[in-house]
C-alpha cells in the first residue's frame, strides 16, 4: 500500500529522510534526518536500517521492513523511537517505502521522519496526571482486548492486588483465575450483555484474590469503546476500585442488625409466651378490688379501692396492647381460617358499643353493600378486633354527629373476595402531621391528645398488622377539625356450598316508605330496598310522611310497611304510629309499622303502651335484621303451625347419602347413628379405622365423619392411608373429635380432613358441615322431619345432680327424653368398675391404657351431659398426658371417682323406662326469643368467649349486657354464668357460653 510521508510544519527541511540499500543498510541520509537524530550524516551511514530503533520497538520496525523487502506490502507507517547512541532516543513519525527496479525488484526502502517528540512528552504529561488523579480517587485502570484476549492493567490495578504489573500475565485467563469462584459466571455475564451491546455499561463488585490469599473486593465500571465495521469489539476500557472496607463495614452493620432483629424477636417470643402469666395476677387484682367494692367500706377506702381499680384496668389494658404487638412481632399470631357471617363483626361492634354510642348521643350506622355475601371464610376474631379498634377510636374522638361503617367488595378473582371496611366519623379529625405518624408503635396524634384521651397508642399499629396479615392494607384519610375515616381491606375466601342467601322474591315489590331525620340512614335503607327490588320513598320528618302516606292511599297504591325512626324533632315516630292507625280507613289494614331505634327496647314500649307496632328493630341497621322482619311480616306463619314447626336442624334432609361413621364408643354410635338415619342418612359404622379402610375398599360414600382417637388405628392414620390410596377418589373426611385446641385443628389439615367437629357433636354444626360437603344430597327444598311427639313427662331424668347438662344432652338426642333415659342406664352398667380399673392401671404404670379408658369416660360423659364428670375425666387424661411417671394422678383420681359415683348414683335413683304408650318427645324450648334477640345473645357470647379464651378479664360493658340478659331470662344458665365469671372460674365460665350459644344458635 501507498502512504504519504509525514506532514511537516511547512517546510521539506523539516522532514529527515535516508535511503536503505538492497542489503538492508543505510546508504544516503539527508542533513534534516541527522538533525532530528541529532548526529552528523556519517554516523548513520552503513548502519542496519532495522537496527536503528530501540529495543522496545525494533521488533516493530524489523517486521515492516522484511516485508518489504519480502514485496509483501509497499510501504507502512510506524511511530517508534530511533536510538541514534546508546541512552538517547528520539520519537519519530516515519513512512517506510519500498524503491524497486523496472523488473519489480526491491532493491532498497525510502524511510521518511518527522520529530514528535515534543507530542510524546506533551502526551506522557498528561497521561501521568491522568494517572495520578485516577491513584487519587483509588481507580485502577484497564483494557481488555477481545480478539487478542490481551488484558492490560495499570500499576494501581496491580498495587491493588499485591502485585507488580509484569507479575500478572496480560490476559484476560490470568484475570480470571483471580475471580472468587462464586463471582465468575455473574460477571462474565456482566461483561457478555456489553460486548453483545445489550448494555451500555458493564458494572460489577465482586471479588478478587490477592497475593496474599484473601479476597479483595472491587467495584469495576467498563465500556466497548471501539468496534470493527462489523460490530464486534475491538478495545474495552474499564476502572476499578477497591471496596473492601465499605463490604465489611456492611457485613458487620448486617450482623449488627440481625442480632438487634434477634434480640427483639426474642424479647416478642418472651412476651407473647407470658401473655397468660402476666394477665392472671393482673385479672385477679381487678377482680378482688372489684369485690371487695361490694362489701360495707368507708368513704375513703371506698375512694382508694376505686382509683386502684381503674388504674388496675388502665394497666391491663396497656399490658394485652403490648402482649398482643409482641405475638405479632414473634410470629406467633396464628389467623384462623374458618366459615362466617360476614355481619358478625358488625354485630359484635353494636353489642360492645352500644350503651357508649347512646351515652354520648351520637348514631351508629353501618352500611352492607347488597353485593357482600352472607358468608365468607377467613378470622372473624381478628377482623372484630381491628374493627373494635376503628370505631373505638371513632367514638372516643367524637363528641357529637355520627359514626358511619361501610362493608363493600372491593375486589373479586381467583385469589377470594377483597372486602373493604370504612369506619367514617365526624371527631376531631387529623393533620397532614399527625396522620404521617399515626401507626407508628406507642404513639398517639400528639401530647395532647394522649393527655386529653388516654391510651397506649398500640391500638393502630396492631390494627394494620393484624390487616397486612390478612392480605390488606389499613390506610387513613382525614382533615382537621372535620373528622377522619379509616379503611381496610382483608382478604377472604368464598364460603363452599354455603347455605346462607337472601330470597329476595320474598320483598320484591314491597312498598315502603322511610321516616327518619338522620340524613346517612334514609340513604343506607333506601339503597338496601332498592337493590332487593322494592319501591321505597323516604322523607325525613313526620308531618311529611304521613303526606305521602295519604298521597299513596289516594292513588290506590299504599305502602306495605313503614319504618319509623322513634327519636325525632316535632312529631317523633310513636305519634305518627299512632296517627297511622287512626286515619286508617274503617276496615282496611294499616300498614305495617316497624319502629327503628337506637335507644332501648324497653324504655319504648313502655312509652309505646297498648300501641300496637308490628316490630322494632334496634340500630344499627343490619341488613339480614332488616330483611327477617319484612319477611316475618310479609309472609306470617299461622299460629297452629307455628305450634307445629320443628326445630331448625329438622328442615333439612340428606336423603340417600351415604356416609360412614369410625367411631369406637358405642353410646357415640347410637347418638350419632340416630341423628344421621333420622335426616335420611345411609349410615355405615366402623369400629376403628382399619375397619373403615376395609368398608372404603369396597364402598363408595359420601363423606367419612372419623374419630380421632381409637384403638388398631387411630383417625389420622386412618385418614393419610385413605388419602394414599384412593387419590383424587377419596370422600372427604371430617374429624369428631373431643381434641379442640388450634393444634389439633392443624393435624386434622395435614392429614387431609375437609373438616371439623367437635365432640360432643352441636347437631347445628353437623348439619351446616353436611350441607357444606354433601350439597348434591340434601333436598332441593327444606323437608321437615316427622312431627315431634308430645314430650314424654313419664320419664324420669337426674336433673337434680350437679353439672348435668339435661338441656344439651336432649338436643343431640332430637329431644328424646327416653333415649336419654336408657342410655343413661346403659353408661351406668358399663362404666360401674371404672374407678377401680383406672386405680389398678395407674397402680401398675400402665399410664397409656389408663389414658386411652379416660378418653373414653370423657367423651361419653359430654354426650350424655355429665359435665362435671366429663371434665373431671379430661383433666385427668391431660395431667398423664403431659407428667412423667409418678405424677399428676395424685389428688385427681379421687375427684374423677368420687364425680362418676354421684352420676351413677343419680342415673340409680331415677326411673330407666318411661310410661306404656308414651313416645319419644322434645325437650322444652328455650325462651322464646326473635332471630334478631338470638343474633344478639350470640354475638355477645361470641364475644365473650375471646375474652375467655386469651384469659383477659371482662370488660364491664360486657357484665352489663350479660345482668340484663339475665333479667330477661331468668331460668337460663346466665346467672351461673355471671357466678363463674366474678369467681375467675373461666373453665366453668367456658362451659356455660358453649351451653348458651348452643341453646340460642341462630337457626340456619
Amino acid at each position: 500500500m501507498q502512504v504519504s510521508p509525514p506532514s511537516s510544519s511547512g517546510t521539506e527541511a523539516g522532514v529527515g529522510t535516508l535511503h536503505a540499500g538492497a542489503d538492508g543498510r543505510v546508504a544516503r541520509v539527508n542533513g534534516a534526518m541527522a538533525r532530528i537524530l541529532g548526529c552528523t550524516p556519517e554516523a548513520l551511514l552503513g548502519r542496519e536500517l532495522a537496527g536503528l530503533a530501540c529495543e522496545d520497538d525494533a521488533d516493530a520496525q524489523r517486521r515492516v521492513v522484511e516485508a518489504l523487502y519480502a514485496g509483501e506490502c509497499t510501504a507502512a507507517r510506524l511511530e517508534l523511537r530511533y536510538e541514534p547512541e546508546l541512552d538517547r532516543s528520539v520519537w519519530l513519525d516515519t513512512a517506510l517505502a519500498a524503491r524497486r527496479d523496472r523488473a519489480g525488484r526491491t532493491v532498497g526502502v525510502r524511510v521518511t521522519a518527522l520529530d514528535i517528540g515534543e507530542r510524546k512528552r506533551h502526551e506522557a504529561l498528561q497521561l501521568q496526571r491522568h494517572s495520578l488523579a485516577l491513584q487519587a480517587a483509588g481507580l485502577g485502570l484497564w483494557e481488555w482486548r477481545p480478539q487478542t484476549g490481551e488484558f492490560i492493567v495499570d500499576v494501581f490495578w496491580a498495587m491493588t492486588l499485591g502485585y507488580a504489573v509484569s507479575q500478572l500475565a496480560p490476559s484476560i485467563d490470568g484475570v480470571r483465575q483471580l475471580w472468587h469462584p462464586e463471582d465468575r459466571e455473574r460477571i462474565g455475564a456482566a461483561l457478555d450483555r456489553c460486548l453483545r451491546g445489550e448494555a451500555a455499561e458493564y458494572s460489577s463488585e465482586h471479588r478478587l484474590r490477592h497475593q496474599q490469599g484473601h479476597w479483595v473486593w472491587l467495584m469495576e465500571h467498563g465500556m466497548v469503546v471501539e468496534r470493527d465495521p462489523d460490530g464486534r469489539p475491538l478495545r474495552f476500557i474499564g476502572t476499578a476500585q477497591d471496596i473492601t472496607q465499605r463490604k465489611l463495614a456492611e457485613q458487620e452493620l448486617r450482623a449488627a442488625k440481625e442480632a438487634a432483629d434477634a434480640g427483639n424477636r426474642a424479647k416478642s417470643m418472651f412476651l407473647a409466651n407470658m401473655s397468660h402469666e402476666i394477665r392472671t395476677p393482673m385479672n385477679a387484682v381487678i377482680g378482688l378490688t372489684r369485690l371487695v367494692l361490694d362489701t360495707e367500706l368507708g368513704p375513703r377506702q371506698r375512694d382508694y379501692l376505686q382509683k386502684v381499680h381503674a388504674s388496675s384496668k388502665s394497666l391491663l389494658g396497656i399490658l394485652n396492647d403490648v402482649l398482643d404487638l409482641s405475638k405479632i412481632e414473634a410470629q406467633r399470631l396464628a389467623l384462623e381460617c374458618i366459615p362466617f357471617a360476614l355481619e358478625e363483626p358488625l354485630n359484635n361492634v353494636a353489642n360492645l358499643f352500644g350503651a357508649q354510642v347512646e351515652q354520648k348521643a351520637l348514631d351508629l350506622f353501618f352500611d352492607v353493600a347488597p353485593d357482600v355475601p352472607m358468608e365468607a371464610v377467613g378470622d372473624p376474631t381478628r377482623i372484630t378486633q381491628v374493627l373494635t379498634n376503628l370505631v373505638g377510636n371513632a367514638i372516643k374522638f367524637t363528641e357529637q354527629g355520627e359514626v358511619h361503617v361501610k362493608l363493600d367488595v372491593a375486589e373479586r378473582g381467583d385469589a377470594g373476595l377483597l372486602l373493604r371496611f370504612a369506619v367514617r366519623d365526624t371527631g376531631i379529625g387529623l393533620s397532614e402531621g399527625q396522620m404521617s405518624k399515626l401507626f407508628e408503635a406507642f404513639t398517639q396524634a400528639d401530647n395532647s391528645v394522649t393527655r386529653k384521651y388516654g391510651g397506649t397508642g398500640l391500638g393502630l399499629t396492631i390494627s394494620r398488622n393484624l390487616v397486612e396479615l390478612m392480605g390488606g392494607h389499613l390506610a387513613v384519610a382525614g382533615q382537621e377539625g372535620r373528622g377522619c375515616t379509616f379503611t381496610f381491606t382483608v382478604r377472604v375466601q368464598p364460603a363452599p356450598g354455603s347455605g346462607l342467601a337472601l330470597d329476595l322474591q320474598r320483598v320484591r315489590g314491597l312498598r315502603a316508605l322511610v321516616v327518619d331525620d338522620q340524613e346517612t340512614s334514609r340513604q343506607i335503607i333506601g339503597r338496601l330496598f332498592a337493590a332487593w327490588g322494592m319501591e321505597a320513598d323516604v322523607v325525613d320528618n313526620a308531618p311529611l310522611g304521613l303526606q305521602c302516606l295519604r298521597e299513596r292511599r289516594a292513588r290506590g297504591q299504599p305502602y306495605d310497611v313503614v319504618l319509623l325512626d322513634w327519636r325525632m324533632p316535632g312529631m317523633d315516630g310513636l305519634a305518627m304510629a299512632r296517627r297511622m292507625r287512626e286515619e286508617a280507613a274503617p276496615g282496611a289494614c294499616p300498614p305495617f309499622a316497624v319502629m327503628v331505634t337506637a335507644f332501648g327496647r324497653e324504655q319504648l314500649l313502655r312509652e309505646g303502651g297498648d300501641l300496637p307496632l308490628d316490630a322494632v328493630l334496634t340500630k344499627p341497621v343490619v341488613p339480614s335484621a332488616l330483611f327477617d322482619i319484612l319477611t316475618r311480616l310479609r309472609h306470617p306463619v299461622p299460629a297452629a303451625v307455628a305450634a307445629q314447626a320443628v326445630p331448625p336442624l329438622g328442615t333439612c334432609r340428606f336423603d340417600g347419602a351415604r356416609i360412614l361413621l369410625v367411631e369406637d364408643n358405642l353410646l357415640n354410635q347410637e347418638v350419632a347413628g340416630g341423628f344421621l338415619r333420622g335426616l335420611g342418612v345411609a349410615l355405615t359404622v366402623a369400629n376403628h379405622g382399619g375397619e373403615a379402610l376395609q368398608a372404603l375398599s369396597h364402598e363408595r360414600f359420601d363423606l367419612v365423619l372419623m374419630d380421632l382417637h381409637m384403638p388398631v388405628m387411630d383417625g389420622l392414620t386412618a385418614t393419610r392411608a385413605l388419602r394414599d390410596r384412593l387419590q383424587g377418589e377419596a370422600p372427604p373426611v371430617v374429624a369428631m373429635t373431643a381434641a379442640v385446641l388450634s393444634e389439633d385443628r392443624q393435624r386434622c389439615r395435614e392429614a387431609g380432613m375437609a373438616d371439623f367437629v367437635a365432640k360432643p357433636v352441636d347437631p347445628d354444626e353437623l348439619v351446616q358441615v353436611l350441607r357444606r360437603l354433601v350439597p348434591a344430597r340434601a333436598s332441593a327444598a327444606p323437608m321437615a322431619c316427622a312431627p315431634a311427639a308430645a314430650p314424654a313427662e313419664g320419664v324420669a331424668l337426674p336433673v337434680a345432680l350437679a353439672g348435668f347438662d339435661s338441656a344439651g344432652a336432649l338436643r343431640r338426642l332430637h329431644g328424646d327424653r327416653a333415649q336419654l333415659a336408657r342410655l343413661l342406664q346403659a353408661f351406668a352398667a358399663a362404666n360401674r368398675g371404672v374407678s377401680q380399673q383406672l386405680a389398678a392401671l395407674l397402680a401398675g404404670g400402665e399410664r397409656r391404657a389408663a389414658q386411652h379408658l379416660l378418653h373414653t369416660l370423657k367423651g361419653s360423659a359430654a354426650m350424655l351431659g355429665l359435665v362435671d364428670l366429663s371434665q373431671q375425666a379430661a383433666a385427668l387424661e391431660a395431667a398423664l398426658c403431659s407428667a412423667g411417671a409418678g405424677g399428676a394422678d395424685g389428688p385427681a383420681l379421687p375427684a374423677v371417682a368420687a364425680c362418676l359415683d354421684t352420676a351413677l348414683a343419680a342415673i340409680d335413683a331415677t326411673a330407666p323406662v318411661a310410661p306404656a304408650g308414651a313416645e319419644p318427645g322434645t325437650a322444652a324450648p328455650a325462651a322464646a326469643l326473635s332471630e334478631v334477640d338470638r343474633a344478639a345473645l350470640a354475638g355477645l357470647l361470641a364475644q365473650l368467649g375471646r375474652f375467655l379464651d386469651e384469659q383477659e378479664l371482662i370488660p364491664d360493658d360486657l357484665l352489663d349486657a350479660l345482668r340484663g340478659w339475665s333479667q330477661r331470662l331468668p331460668g337460663e344458665r346466665i346467672e351461673a354464668l355471671l357466678q363463674h365469671l366474678f369467681d375467675f372460674d373461666h373453665a366453668a365460665a367456658q362451659a356455660d357460653v358453649e351451653h348458651l350459644t348452643a341453646t340460642f344458635r341462630v337457626p340456619a
